[in-house]
């Protein structure tokens, strides 16, 4: 939730949020591609808080869920009232779990 410092009565200070977010990963033997989308609205009362989030990845798993080792691309845009901008990342990942 967005907080305002400028409001003057506690309703306001605190702003409503909500969103929600889906994946879908399908597998091919060990490899397994997925994409994940997940919309965060930081202020409800506002029409330029959204947050979109949009991950496109590739998934190995070595040791069925024990070992996955994996790659994604990330995409992040933001509304006006949460910094009007976009950015966009690209990561390499290891998940060992013993």
């Amino acid at each position: 939730d967005l907080i305002n410092l400028e409001a003057t009565s506690k309703e306001n200070i605190i702003g409503n949020s909500g969103g929600y977010y889906a994946q879908i990963e399908y597998a091919f033997n060990k490899w397994s591609p997925y994409v994940i989308y997940e919309s965060f609205d930081k202020n409800r009362s506002s029409n330029n808080a959204l947050q979109n989030i949009t991950t496109v990845g590739l998934n190995f798993y070595q040791r069925l869920e024990a070992t996955r080792f994996g790659i994604a691309h990330k995409t992040i845009s933001n509304g006006k009232d949460i910094g009007d901008d976009t950015s966009e990342s690209l990561y390499l990942y290891a998940m060992l779990n013993f």
